[in-house]
């Protein structure tokens, strides 16, 4: 849980616009790679 507020905090605070999907791919595989390891 605390992954996904980080992560939401992260996105809502670099204020990352939809054209910038690079960013967002790696950030949802960093999330993936973080909840399976847990």
């Amino acid at each position: 849980m605390q992954i996904e507020e980080s992560f939401r905090d992260l996105k809502t605070g670099l204020g990352i616009n939809p054209g910038d999907n690079r960013i967002i791919k790696r950030l949802g595989v960093l999330l993936s790679v973080a909840c399976i390891a847990q």
